[in-house]
């Protein structure tokens, strides 16, 4: 989609399928929807909170119904995201 480059970004911002490079992310609402993930490069984080919405949350629900160690699913997940592994 977009090339957003160089900005201070505030308030609503949708996230799918947008390339941020150089951006300062300041009291931001970051929404991701599912579509194609964001790419971001050289970008800071200040006061932001994150919604999923739509498959992108189910997608997160599923993802956390199956991290406590009682699923026995931990072995799975961390197979899917090797790299949350401590």
């Amino acid at each position: 989609m977009a090339v957003i480059k160089d900005k201070t970004l505030s308030g609503p911002t949708d996230l799918d399928g947008n390339t941020f490079e150089n951006i300062a992310f300041d009291k931001a609402q970051l929404f991701y929807s599912g579509g194609q993930p964001p790419i971001f490069t050289n970008c800071a984080f200040n006061e932001v909170s994150f919604e999923f919405r739509g498959q992108a949350h189910n997608t997160l629900n599923f993802l956390r119904s199956i991290a406590p160690e009682s699923t026995g699913m931990q072995v799975v997940l961390h197979g899917l995201m090797p790299e949350l592994k401590t």
